[in-house]
């Protein structure tokens, strides 16, 4: 069975105790620190490829402003996309609901093999003025960058939910 956590990531295991506060604490304090690193490292730019329609990739760099909401990806030789973290609907670690999901059942050595697209790839579904969602899927060096960029993104945007609730609510 599937356990989700207050956070919203799900875990496999259904035999999982609740954590101590301890160990509460001490993932807090993990996940506070692996969105620091990004942070630090991603207004900076770090390095991906960009998977475009027919499944080719391009060389890019992505980033976020130093307020963390406005984030970038560009290409050598593109314009630069850029969208607002306000705008980003959702982040998943595969390709499926994408026009890219049939790669993944490209066999190795793909460079998008299904095997590679698992360990590397992140979707971001964000909102545009052309579209009410379009889809960005960027290819990380490692499976490391693709946990800590979804993780980092998914707590980035539920922050910035939290930080706007009150706004919302003043409007009524």
């Amino acid at each position: 069975t599937m356990t989700t956590s207050r956070s919203g990531w799900g875990s496999e295991s259904s035999n999982r105790r609740p954590l101590s506060p301890e160990e509460q604490q001490s993932e807090r304090e993990r996940m506070h620190d692996m969105v620091r690193e990004f942070a630090k490292h991603v207004v900076k730019g770090m390095h991906g490829h960009l998977l475009i329609p027919g499944g080719a990739l391009h060389p890019c760099t992505y980033a976020f402003d130093k307020a963390l909401r406005v984030f970038t990806v560009q290409v050598d030789g593109e314009p630069t996309l850029q969208f607002e973290l306000a705008q980003v609907v959702e982040v998943k670690k595969d390709l499926r609901g994408t026009p890219f999901a049939a790669l993944m059942d490209l066999p190795p050595p793909h460079a998008v093999s299904g095997e590679q697209l698992k360990k590397r790839a992140v979707s971001l579904f964000y909102r545009s003025q052309k579209q009410d969602q379009e889809v960005l899927v960027l290819l990380l060096p490692q499976q490391y960058e693709q946990e800590r960029f979804y993780v980092c993104m998914k707590i980035l945007r539920w922050a910035l939910e939290i930080e706007m609730k009150p706004r919302m609510n003043a409007d009524i």
